[in-house]
């Protein structure tokens, strides 16, 4: 009794599959299809999902820049997946790492008597690293965000949303859709 619902996600990281000219074995579409086959929870459904994406590689929606360029690719780069079941509900947030071979995400339960809304933007936005009953993130996180010098501990939280998500030129694109 878990579901799945998907939202495509601006983000500065993308990636091909493999095959054409990527790493990467798995997209969005896949992960929920195997995560509602073999989870019994949303928490264990995020678990499912990240580890294999993290393991095997995720590819963007769109990750050919032959056409239209690297922004045409990184307005399509990552992912934003509700994951509820009869208990809990979860915002997960999944984009490919630097390298183009694993993946990064983050988990945010969302708390009884709230909502989400995704409208083609990432919604996470600080990350608490201590609070492991709300958030669930990939071990590599904070890693490749210090590498590609977009945050360090300095910083404080993370930020997701700031982070990983590209400027976007029309920023009232997502918010009035929300």
């Amino acid at each position: 009794q878990v579901s799945i619902r998907e939202s495509t996600c601006a983000s500065k990281l993308y990636a091909a599959p493999k095959g054409f000219g990527g790493q990467a074995l798995l997209e969005a579409s896949e992960l929920s299809q195997i995560a509602l086959e073999r989870a019994t929870s949303a928490r264990e459904a995020i678990k499912i999902m990240g580890d294999l994406a993290t393991q095997y590689g995720f590819y963007s929606a769109e990750w050919d820049t032959s056409k239209f360029g690297p922004s045409y690719a990184q307005g399509e780069g990552g992912e934003a997946l509700t994951v509820i079941d009869k208990k809990e509900a979860w915002m997960f947030h999944i984009t490919p790492d630097d390298t183009g071979k694993s993946a990064i995400w983050v988990a945010q339960r969302i708390p009884d008597n709230h909502i989400s809304v995704v409208a083609n933007q990432f919604v996470i936005r600080k990350i608490n690293k201590n609070d492991h009953e709300n958030f669930m993130v990939s071990s590599n996180l904070y890693d490749v965000a210090k590498r590609m010098g977009w945050w360090d501990e300095s910083q404080g939280d993370l930020h997701f949303l700031k982070t990983f998500a590209p400027q976007r030129y029309h920023p009232s694109y997502a918010n009035r859709r929300v």
